[in-house]
């Protein structure tokens, strides 16, 4: 999907777009990959420098699409539909592989409510891995967002990084923000796994500048995993990178695994 919403990341004038590119009044151009994604990232911008490798974006696609984090993916669509006016604008802050992404988009094509679902995320990787005929997608900063001002509906930030002053300016007067971030005791059945001392998450403050929180839910269940499923969980998260190989290796070799869920989701509007 192409959309006229994108702006220039040099001039941050409208886009323009044909078959091949998007294209702003100064001539500025940007074309459209083959995978379907155009790249506003500006060379040598802040906040640029880093995403998930294709290990972890791959891992995290073979596990989301077998279901394991259905709860909370159902209730961000579901709350995604019932915010989205008909002709809106969503975007997915830090859509990653896009997996939430496309089920909003789904649960909002089911409804029959037509929308634009856009997602932006600076890994070139997750967007070729994420590709959509139904979504608008962009290598970008989330700290310098290629949208107008005021120009969505809804935004998403699924355990992504919160740029409150950016995400303020392209929401609409009114328009809302679905946030979901890990509870206290997400993983803990894999920490204890792997740690001899397993440590709760620190759940941080539901308090946002220049947002008023509507809506608080918490999701809880227990998952039991299966062999490769187990890697996945663990190839996605950071622990990957940060556990001693016995440890990695001793987590590997077992055959099932089971372990608390736990998220927070917040709905908060613009004020």
């Amino acid at each position: 999907m192409t959309t006229d919403l994108f702006r220039c990341p040099i001039c941050h004038g409208a886009l323009r777009v044909n078959e091949k590119s998007y294209i702003c009044e100064k001539n500025h151009t940007f074309d459209i990959a083959r995978q379907g994604y155009v790249n506003l990232l500006r060379a040598g911008a802040p906040h640029t420098q880093h995403g998930d490798n294709r290990e972890m974006l791959l891992a995290r696609r073979r596990f989301l699409a077998a279901g394991h984090y259905r709860p909370l993916m159902d209730a961000v669509k579901d709350t995604a539909v019932r915010l989205t006016h008909p002709g809106g604008a969503v975007l997915d802050a830090g859509c990653g592989e896009c997996s939430y992404t496309a089920a909003v988009e789904e649960g909002l094509r089911a409804s029959g409510t037509t929308a634009t679902v856009l997602g932006v995320d600076i890994s070139r990787e997750a967007l070729t891995i994420g590709k959509n005929p139904h979504l608008a997608l962009a290598v970008a900063s989330l700290y310098h967002l290629p949208l107008g001002d005021a120009s969505l509906d809804l935004l998403l930030e699924i355990f992504s990084p919160h740029c409150g002053e950016e995400y303020r300016r392209v929401l609409r007067p009114g328009g809302h923000l679905i946030m979901a971030i890990p509870g206290a005791r997400h993983l803990f059945g894999l920490k204890e796994a792997l740690y001899a001392t397993p440590y709760e998450n620190v759940v941080q403050d539901t308090a946002l500048p220049g947002f008023l929180l509507q809506k608080k839910q918490d999701i809880t269940t227990t998952i039991t995993l299966h062999g490769e499923e187990i890697h996945d969980l663990f190839a996605m998260t950071p622990y990957y990178y940060r556990t001693a190989p016995a440890a990695k290796e001793a987590l590997l070799s077992r055959t099932v695994l089971s372990t608390e869920i736990a998220f927070h989701l917040f709905v908060y509007e613009k004020e």
